[in-house]
């Protein structure tokens, strides 16, 4: 029977670490040496290439109250952590949130340590769609002031 390499990765405290097999029809084996040898560390995060990126996806992503503000904070900011950005909420819920923004394209995530740094892709997405984050932005801070507003006549 032949043998066929399957690599699988799966979340240990925060990092993907890639794990190595060679499996048969009865056995299977961990080979660590093909962790290093082959070179198929799993790195990074996958993000959607900026010509992927449909505007129908960046509304849905962007469909939620949470999700904006996380876009409002980087949009002043280079980079934020992951910590920074979730206003005490849990953090499996904020998990949920950054993968659905990294999905849609709006934002980049990188490892730092521990910790992951995220970006707001601002120059792609003025490149692919201009001006929607100025005009996402503008509605947002009126409607804040709008907000703002209501509670002072209220």
């Amino acid at each position: 029977m032949g043998r066929t390499r399957l690599a699988l990765a799966f979340s240990v405290a925060d990092k993907l670490r890639p794990y190595h097999f060679v499996c048969s029809s009865t056995t299977v084996q961990w080979r660590p040496e093909l962790t290093y040898a082959t070179g198929l560390l799993v790195r990074g995060f996958q993000h959607p290439s900026i010509a992927e990126v449909a505007l129908e996806h960046i509304f849905q992503a962007l469909s939620d109250p949470v999700r904006m503000e996380i876009v409002r904070q980087l949009a002043s900011v280079p980079e934020a952590s992951c910590n920074a950005l979730n206003a005490g909420r849990p953090k499996s819920s904020m998990s949920h949130h950054f993968r659905v923004l990294r999905e849609a394209g709006l934002i980049s995530k990188r490892a730092q340590g521990t910790a992951h740094a995220n970006a707001l892709r601002r120059a792609e997405l003025d490149n692919r769609f201009p001006g929607l984050i100025d005009a996402l932005l503008g509605a947002m801070a009126a409607e804040d002031r709008a907000g703002a507003q209501d509670r002072a006549d209220g």
